[in-house]
Order: C-alpha cells, then structure tokens, then sequence
C-alpha cells in the first residue's frame, strides 16, 4: 500500500508536466512548476516514509571546527540575538559560492560536507572558494520577515489551512491539491497552504538575493541540495545575473529530480533550477551533467587514513556486514530478522546521522538483541564499506557508496525496488522478502582492490569538475 502511494504520488507530479498550463506557472517573473514539483515530492515523501520530518541537531560547534581543520574558515554560521540565521559573511565580486546543507555536515557522526572535494580540488587550483551554511531544519541563512521555512512540520502547515488559500493565480492548482490529498491523507487546505508557504518563500528569498548579487556578483553558486525555496531563488537569481549554478548529487536519484535520466523537464529551460549537476558516477550523463563520483568516498578514500582502515578489517567473528540503521528506528525487527538468518556475521552497525541520542541507544540495543558479534560506528562510511562484504539497510543512499566499491546490498524496504532501479548494477542487489534472501551475497574483491580501483575510476573526477567550472567561468 505504501509504495502504491509512493509510485502514485511521483506519476501525479510528473504527469503534470504534460499539462501546459501547470508547467507554465509563473511567480515573480520565473516559472516555478519544476521546483514546486521537486519540494512537494521530497517533503511528501518524506510524510509518506516518515510519518513527520525529524529534526536534526547538528552542532553548529562541530561543523565550524571541521570546516576550520580543513579550510582554515571560522565563524561559518551565527544567529542573532533575535534566533534567525544570518550568513556570518558576505561573499565577494568574483567568488566562488557554495552553499552548503548543514544536514549534510556533521564529522563526529562520519558525514562531512559534500562540497569538500570540489573546495580542496579548486584550491589545488589556486582558486578559494566561499562557503555559506544553510541550515536544513527551514532557518535559512537571510533574515527574512515573516518568511517561513519550507521544511516546517506538517502541522504548523495544517494550523495555517483553515486561514489561508493559494495566493498565486495557478490554474489547476487546486485540481492538483485534490489529487494529492487522499494519496497522503492530508487535507486539500492543507496542500494549498503547502504551496503558498513554498512561494512566499521563494519571492521572498529572491528579493533580498537579488540585493546581493547586484552588490556583489559571484563567479559561479555550488548548490548541495536544490528543489526549496531557497535554491530555487539562488537559480533564478544567478541566471537573471548570468552566473552558472552548479549543484552536487544529494543522494538516490528519483524521477522528479532534474538530474534522473528520464526526468521531464525541459533542458535548460527552467529558470529555478541548476544548469549543471555534479554526480555520482565515473561517466558523463548528459550534457548538463558532469561526474564527479560520491562525495563522501571522495573525501574519505583519498588519503593514507584509507589506506590504515584496509589494513586493520574488524576483528569480530564471521563475515563484515555492514547495517545501516533507518531514520525511524521501530523499522529495526526485519532487519535483525535477516541478520539472524546469516550466519556467522560480525555486524557493523551505522546508526542514521540524523538520530538523536535515544534513537542511537535503541540500535547499539537492537546490535545487541541479534545476538551476533557487532560493533557500532559512527567513523566515516566508506571506511566500513571498504571492508564489508555487504550492506543491509532499508532504502539508504549509501547503496549508491556501496556499490562504487562492489559491495552488494540487500534491501528491506520495497520502497527501494522502485528508488533504485537502474541506478544500480542489479547484480549487486537484492530485495529481502525474509532471512532466506541475502547468505548468496558476497563482495568478490578484496579490500585493498576496491580501494585502488575507486582512486583510478573515481579519484581524478573533482579535479576534472573543478577544470570545468573554471574554464566556465573564464569563458573556455
């Protein structure tokens, strides 16, 4: 039932790209349809997966710390007196800007910036980049009366239903507000509010953009997430100034993102999207994209710390399995089901990054209840990766990872049957129906030469990309 509603829900917002006059809605000046289409899939799926968005705490001293390690940058991000997220500072005539997703940021739990590579390859260059935190819980980093994240929780947006209708003259817009209520059971008030916070905050994002850019004009914007309001305001804004807009892969591709090889929207037609995405592959996708591999094998695997985890496998009985633990941790019993019904296995738990503290001490419990020898990580992924000899997780993107170094998932959730298909070598996957599906699995290459074949396949890319948005930039 819920991957009916799920398939449901993206054939009612892709097919709405064949209605001329929903792909045509114009806001301010900027035809809005893809990033509205893109928002409501991800916070509805998000609804449908979730029950609710969880929230992350990501430690803002954390985040400075690594990015202060790293780039030698201080006081990233900052709040004013009054709680609203500032940028901590302006960029300059001639940078390059990246604005960075906090929730992709957070070096005790493994995770580490998705832009990183691209920054230390342009830096290899001669060519510093600026970074600018947006936080990922709706605070964005401009203060902006009176506009609300498009990220807040489903039920401020139904306190606001009953008192607010679509502002925007959309035609069809409540004929699609109709439809999409019953497939997430919310109401169709509901939906319209929805729509309208999502609008209002792109308007208003791109009024005070617009202020910056015409004071200072970038070489070129690196987005690690787009489809909210605030990316898409950044697109717009950049391409009224002729500033190319560069965005990295975030995770499994779905069909209503622009970067999904059988997306419906028109090349470079939209004026709220990217021109450019940086993806996770070896090989080229199209003309508006350029391969850059995964991000956090990049920054991982390129160093001699690689080189020490290959040399030190874990020391637990049976064979590495490496668990990524889901986002709602009451989805753990199949996935203990399963491990029970492999063997001897040495399990290598990896709690979500964006579980609290309770939800961490509920699957270090769940490693203890399987009744297997386990350790739980919370070090780099492509570490644990590099030494499993498969992944189980419910529908997590670090599929994508495993399957860069040739490590077979098996997946619990059917959800991932449809997320995943065709962007990953089905040789390496399996869905679980029961502990019976997975003891056939099994890596086939050794540590060392999945480590050696990601640096010769993958290793050259950011500084590739890095090339092609400097030549860009300089009109190469």
């Amino acid at each position: 039932m819920l991957l009916e509603r799920i398939t449901g829900l993206e054939r009612l917002l892709v097919g709405r790209w064949s209605d001329d006059a929903v792909s045509a809605w114009a806001v301010d000046g900027a035809l809005v349809w893809p990033f509205l289409c893109h928002a409501l899939n991800t916070v509805a799926l998000e609804h449908l997966l979730l029950g609710k968005r969880t929230q992350i705490g990501t430690g803002r001293g954390r985040l400075a710390l690594h990015a202060y390690r790293l780039f030698g940058e201080r006081a990233l991000v900052r709040r004013s007196s009054s709680g609203a997220a500032k940028l901590a500072g302006a960029w300059e005539d001639g940078d390059i800007v990246v604005f960075s997703s906090v929730s992709a940021v957070d070096p005790e739990r493994g995770l580490h910036g998705l832009a990183d590579p691209l920054r230390l390859a342009l830096r290899e260059r001669g060519r510093s980049s600026r970074l600018l935190f947006v936080d990922a819980d709706g605070a964005r980093p401009l203060a902006l009366p009176g506009a609300r994240g498009v990220r807040s929780e489903l039920a401020a947006i139904r306190r606001d239903a009953p008192r607010r209708r679509l502002a925007w003259p959309l035609p069809g817009a409540v004929e699609l507000a109709g439809a999409l209520g019953p497939l997430l059971a919310v109401p169709v008030g509901s939906i319209l509010a929805w729509m309208t916070r999502l609008l209002d905050n792109f308007v208003a994002y791109r009024g005070v953009l617009a202020g910056r850019f015409a004071a200072h004009r970038p070489a070129a914007i690196v987005l690690t997430d787009h489809g909210d309001a605030f990316a898409a305001a950044v697109c717009a804004v950049a391409r009224a100034a002729g500033v190319p807009v560069y965005c990295l892969q975030h995770g499994a591709l779905r069909r209503a993102d622009p970067e999904h090889p059988d997306h419906p929207f028109p090349d470079a037609h939209h004026d709220v999207l990217p021109q450019t995405h940086l993806l996770w592959r070896r090989e080229r996708l199209g003309r508006n994209g350029i391969a850059f591999g995964p991000p956090r094998l990049q920054l991982a695997l390129g160093d001699e710390a690689a080189d020490a985890a290959v040399a030190a496998p874990p020391t637990g009985g049976g064979r590495p399995v490496v668990v990524a633990a889901p986002q709602v941790v009451g989805d753990l019993a199949p996935i203990m089901a399963l491990i029970r019904g492999l063997g001897p296995v040495h399990c290598i738990w990896r709690p979500h990054p964006f579980l609290s503290a309770a939800g961490r001490a509920q699957v270090e419990a769940a490693a203890h209840a399987a009744g297997t020898s386990f350790a739980v990580d919370h070090g780099p992924l492509a570490f644990s990766l590099l030494v499993a000899d498969m992944l189980v997780t419910g529908y997590s993107a670090a599929a994508l990872e495993a399957a860069t170094l040739g490590v077979p998932t098996v997946f619990m959730s059917p959800y991932a049957r449809w997320l995943y298909d065709g962007q990953i070598d089905p040789e390496l996957v399996r869905h679980a129906n029961g502990p019976e599906t997975a003891p056939e699995l099994a890596a086939t290459a050794a540590p060392s030469e999945r480590l050696a074949a990601f640096r010769t396949d993958y290793g050259g890319l950011p500084g590739r990309a890095a090339d092609a948005i400097l030549a860009a930039r300089s009109g190469a």
